[in-house]
């Protein structure tokens, strides 16, 4: 798998996607940017890292991997009720996957509830 920067670049290339609003998704990842060609971007990002399939559906089990370097595969269960996120757009999927996914996680570390270490 491409390192993830090259795989941001090539995506931002390939979409035209705003650098403003991807940096204030990243950084809000609670309130990120409700913007067409940021979901392009994220969908496009997704795809190449194997977290999306080409089809649109969320690939659950290639963002746990992904995500068991910081959490606990306990910790990741709280995920699971993203699964049915439904949007129109494999964009729209990616960015409303995007959201469930930091909620969860988000509010497991805010609760204490996380075993790890960061």
């Amino acid at each position: 798998m491409k390192h993830r920067y090259y795989i941001g670049l090539e995506c931002l290339q390939n979409t035209r996607a705003n650098i403003q609003s991807i940096t204030k998704s990243i950084q809000s990842p609670l309130n990120p940017t409700q913007d067409d060609k940021y979901k392009d971007f994220l969908t496009c990002s997704f795809k190449k890292q194997g977290f999306q399939a080409s089809n649109g559906k969320m690939q659950f089990d290639h963002l746990k991997d992904f995500l068991s370097r910081y959490y606990t595969m306990n910790d990741l269960k709280v995920i699971e009720e993203c699964k049915s996120v439904m949007a129109k757009t494999h964009g729209e999927i990616a960015f409303e996957s995007m959201k469930c996914i930091m909620r969860k996680l988000v509010n497991l570390v805010e609760k204490g509830d996380d075993n790890n270490d960061i």
